[in-house]
């Protein structure tokens, strides 16, 4: 497909570049700037391993949660979900509570 002169920088996914150099998107046919993409920090995995093993029903180095067991499901459920989100294997031990 042609594109005018000076407008060559248009891709046919509807992302371009600005003629500043920086992206933009276009949306019902008007141009505009996108918003810079804010990236969540990566879990500290290390010590959600270490919660996760306190959860489990071996514990820690023998050392297990001393939150109630309804608060040990919630918990278990919730950590479980990060490593889905991101798309890590859940430890066996927090898998049993879940």
């Amino acid at each position: 497909m042609p594109t005018a002169k000076g407008w060559e920088h248009l891709q046919p996914t509807g992302a371009f570049t600005l003629p500043t150099g920086k992206p933009g998107i276009r949306e019902e046919g008007v141009i505009m700037p996108t918003k810079p993409v804010k990236k969540k920090p990566e879990p500290d995995w290390e010590a959600l391993e270490k919660e996760a093993a306190l959860l489990s029903p071996k514990g820690y180095h023998g050392e297990r949660s001393r939150l109630d067991p309804d608060k040990i499901i919630a918990q278990a459920q919730h950590l479980a979900e990060l490593y889905r989100q991101y798309g890590k294997p859940i430890p066996d031990g927090l898998a049993v509570l879940i």
